[in-house]
């Protein structure tokens, strides 16, 4: 597997590469970025200085931080989920499909869409409540 980064890189490296290539990340996210390169810079700290014991309580923190880069949308799962397009924060088009795998009739999201690339397509599938 070709690795972006050298292997040997610190996290906190790392994890600030993969927040640049996210894309939209605003200073709204300002917390969930800090919190994500604190993380980052804890685990770093203890696999260099600590015992065995603490660095393997330091990658129990992993998980809090792939959960960190899932909300900036920086792991190929979140974008794909999300329909964007690595490291760009543009909306890929997609069809919109049944569970037979047939198109229906709302228009794609994303550049290009029926919907004029809005990506308001998948609105129309959210539930609404009742009018009272």
């Amino acid at each position: 597997m070709n690795s972006p980064l050298p292997l040997d890189v610190p996290l906190v490296v790392a994890y600030d590469v993969a927040v640049l290539a996210a894309g939209e990340v605003g200073r709204v996210d300002a917390a969930v970025v800090a919190a994500g390169r604190t993380i980052a810079q804890q685990i770093d700290d203890v696999m260099e200085t600590g015992t065995p014991l603490e660095k393997t309580k330091a990658l129990y923190l992993m998980p809090h931080l792939l959960n960190v880069l899932r909300e900036l949308l920086a792991t190929p799962k979140a974008r794909d989920d999300a329909g964007r397009l690595p490291g760009s924060g543009a909306l890929q088009t997609k069809p919109d499909v049944d569970d037979e795998g047939e198109p229906t009739k709302r228009g794609s999201v994303g550049r290009g869409s029926s919907n004029g690339g809005t990506g308001l397509g998948r609105l129309s599938s959210i539930p609404r409540p009742a009018a009272g």
